[in-house]
């Protein structure tokens, strides 16, 4: 996964965290955005759980590479991760956003021509009011780790 990502994460790069702190580990993508403020040279946009309110902002910014990062029940174990060109979406039952994560990503690159992907993060709770549990807060804690080697060491 490292090779993939700092082969993809080239240019200028947009992290766009997902998800909502108030529902466990649904806020990973927000808390990674939180540990990388002011620690890499990208965008990062903490974009809740309205990230389509962002797209206007990511796209004048003219990425190369936009990741987002989301709580994304692929099947894995609880605080895996996996590279993501799209998810798969049951129905707007299922997603806390207004919008799905498949179609912005298809607008940003109508919009940017950027490669535009997903890192799912296994979730483990997604309880209102939960917390995080501690292999989601243990992976966020290593791909802020990761995500600055990467940045900061190819910058």
């Amino acid at each position: 996964m490292r090779q993939e990502l700092e082969r993809r994460l080239q240019g200028k790069v947009v992290l766009l965290g997902v998800g909502n702190p108030m529902w466990g580990d649904d806020g990973a993508g927000p808390a990674l955005i939180l540990r990388l403020a002011g620690k890499v040279p990208a965008l990062l946009v903490d974009g809740g759980e309205a990230p389509e309110s962002y797209w206007g902002t990511i796209a004048a910014y003219r990425p190369e590479a936009v990741l987002v990062v989301d709580a994304v029940d692929w099947g894995g174990e609880p605080g895996s991760v996996a590279v993501l060109e799209q998810l798969e979406e049951k129905g707007p039952a299922l997603s806390t956003h207004r919008i799905s994560i498949n179609l912005l990503l298809a607008l940003l690159r109508m919009e940017t021509g950027a490669d535009a992907f997903v890192l799912g993060i296994q979730p483990k709770v997604l309880a209102f009011q939960g917390g995080m549990s501690a292999e989601v807060q243990k992976t966020v804690e290593l791909l802020g780790e990761l995500f600055m080697d990467i940045l900061v060491g190819g910058a």
